[in-house]
């Protein structure tokens, strides 16, 4: 029988963790491990993990990112097959049997994902039309629009011996670089039914600096189609659109909160990856402020 590990990392959510565990420990069918990776919580999460007694494994790391804390986990965990789940989601009660299911039917499979549901900060159901989810060999859409959402996710174990961890350099967008590793040389599995909710708050990276989560989303994308054979892989020209739409966007709003300097790049990467009427007005109004000497030693460049 397949053992599954339900993977929890935390930092400083201890409200919203509770419910995650609950939604955890609800499950019709149980978790043969239940592991909470706490990076570093100030908070009462410690106190509070601690009460679980033996009903959860817990590991305290040092403050880091996600992707750090999932390596942990996955170090740690004792499961055939882990499901991720982040500290502020929560799952349905028949996620682990949908899951645990479908991966012993499709032994082929070792990468499986599921639609989400949105709720608010309060666990209220937002009414939002499911996005479509794709399945199969997918490596353009993880690239292009990503419709896997990271406590979605489950896979086998040998999916990282085979592969390794996150890449715990990135600050953000771990998630969808480690799905385009995966979607590389792996088929995807889907259930199409949203066992997992996504709760949207004022405390997620995106909502908080959007500008930042959408730049460094397209320096993680742009790394990947250069550098990690994604050029190869990919369809070359809707690559290059979506990276093209991701610097002039980001751009935009680093321009926006008077960040001239991470503007610049972004104009510019806009520019070359998708040369069209905005990118470039927007670098070239740029380069004017260099050339009257009020932004020097800004426009090198961009990635390089």
């Amino acid at each position: 029988m397949l053992r599954l590990t339900a993977l929890i990392t935390t930092h400083n959510r201890c409200d919203f963790l509770r419910a995650a565990v609950e939604s955890v420990l609800a499950q019709t069918r149980p978790a043969d491990e239940i592991l909470i990776v706490d990076a570093g919580s100030t908070d009462r999460t410690a106190e509070y993990v601690r009460s679980l007694g033996d009903a959860v494994r817990s590991l305290a790391i040092p403050e880091s990112g996600i992707a750090a804390a999932r390596n942990a986990g996955l170090r740690h965990c004792a499961g055939d097959a882990v499901a991720f789940l982040d500290d502020d989601d929560l799952w349905t009660t028949d996620k682990l049997a949908q899951v645990s299911g479908y991966l012993e039917q499709h032994p082929n499979i070792d990468v499986v994902y599921t639609p989400v549901a949105a709720m608010n900060a309060a666990g209220q159901l937002l009414p939002r039309a499911l996005a479509s989810c794709p399945s199969g060999w997918m490596l353009g859409e993880v690239f292009n629009q990503n419709p896997i959402h990271d406590s979605t996710v489950t896979i086998r174990r040998q999916v990282w011996q085979r592969f390794g961890g996150f890449d715990a350099t990135l600050p953000l967008s771990a998630g969808q670089h480690y799905w385009l590793r995966l979607a590389m040389a792996n088929p995807i599995g889907h259930i199409d039914r949203p066992l997992t909710l996504r709760r949207q708050h004022a405390g997620q990276a995106s909502v908080q600096n959007p500008a930042r989560t959408l730049r460094i989303q397209a320096e993680m994308l742009h790394r990947f189609y250069e550098d990690e054979q994604g050029r190869e892989r990919l369809n070359r020209e809707r690559a290059r659109r979506t990276l093209a739409k991701l610097c002039q966007h980001a751009g935009q709003l680093h321009w926006q909160q008077g960040d001239i300097a991470k503007a610049a790049r972004l104009f510019r990467g806009a520019l070359l990856y998708g040369p069209s009427w905005r990118s470039r007005w927007n670098f070239f109004r740029i380069d004017r402020l260099r050339q009257r000497g009020q932004l020097p030693e800004l426009l090198q460049a961009v990635w390089e």
